[in-house]
C-alpha cells in the first residue's frame, strides 16, 4: 500500500524541515542588522560583494574551489571579513599580526585546519543561503559574473545606494543584497514567483517521495 504521507513527513522530514526554516528565519532577520559572526572565535561581519570580488582577486580555494586549502588560506580568508580589517595600513597590518597570533595559538583540535574550513564552508552557507538558482546547507558562492547584473538590477529598482544603510552596493551584506532581489523578483513574477529555500527543497523531497510511492503502488499494464 502507498505510504503514509503525514507519518512519513513526521518520521523522516519534520525535523530537517523545522531545522531549515529556522536557519533561513535567522539568517534573513540578521541581514539586516550589523550580526557579528565567530570564525575560530574571531568577531567577524557579513561578506559584501567587495568582498568575493576581493577573495576572488586573491585565488581563495574557499570561495572557489582552485586548490588546496591551507592555514595561509584560513587566515586570509578571515582576516578578509574581520571586523578589525578597517583604519589606515599600519593599524590593520598591526592587528592582522595579533589576529594571526590568536587563531595560531587558540586552535586546540587534532585537526584544526579541517574544523577551520568546516567553520567558513559553514558561515559562506549562511552568506548564500538565499542565493538565486536556489540553496541548501552546503551552498557555494556564485562566480564573480553576477556582480554586474546584480548591481545592475538593485541600482535600477532602489537606486545607487542600500536604502537601509546608505551604503553602495558592493558594501552591502550579501544575505541582503539576496533579500532585495528576491524581493524584486517577487514583485515582477507575481503568483507565478516560486522560492527555493532549503526548507522548499526539503518538502519538494517529501511530495516526490510520497508520488514515488503511488506510482509504485500503481498495476501495471501490458
Amino acid at each position: 500500500m502507498p505510504v503514509d504521507a503525514q507519518a512519513l513527513w513526521a518520521d523522516k522530514y519534520a525535523a530537517r524541515f523545522a531545522n531549515a526554516r529556522f536557519r533561513e528565519d535567522e539568517a534573513r532577520e540578521a541581514a539586516f542588522f550589523d550580526a557579528t559572526h565567530r570564525l575560530c572565535g574571531e568577531p567577524v561581519r557579513a561578506m559584501t560583494p567587495r568582498d568575493m570580488l576581493v577573495l576572488q582577486a586573491l585565488g581563495s580555494p574557499l570561495v572557489y574551489a582552485s586548490g588546496q586549502v591551507t592555514a595561509a588560506h584560513v587566515l586570509q580568508f578571515i582576516w578578509a571579513v574581520h571586523q578589525e580589517n578597517r583604519g589606515n595600513w599600519f593599524v590593520r597590518f598591526f592587528r592582522r599580526g595579533r589576529m594571526i597570533r590568536r587563531v595560531a595559538h587558540g586552535r586546540r583540535s587534532e585537526n584544526p585546519i579541517e574544523d577551520a574550513i568546516a567553520e567558513i564552508s559553514k558561515y559562506i552557507s549562511t552568506m548564500f543561503l538565499d542565493a538565486p538558482g536556489g540553496s541548501s546547507y552546503e551552498s557555494k558562492p556564485l562566480g564573480a559574473c553576477w556582480l554586474a547584473p546584480a548591481m545592475v538590477r538593485l541600482g535600477r529598482h532602489l537606486g545607487p545606494h542600500d536604502p537601509f544603510s546608505g551604503n553602495s552596493w558592493a558594501d552591502v551584506p550579501l544575505p541582503r543584497v539576496w533579500q532585495y532581489l528576491k524581493s524584486i523578483s517577487a514583485s515582477e513574477a507575481g503568483a507565478k514567483f516560486k522560492d527555493y529555500s532549503p526548507s522548499d527543497r526539503v518538502m519538494s523531497e517529501w511530495m516526490e517521495e510520497v508520488n514515488r510511492s503511488i506510482q509504485e503502488e500503481k498495476p501495471n499494464h501490458v
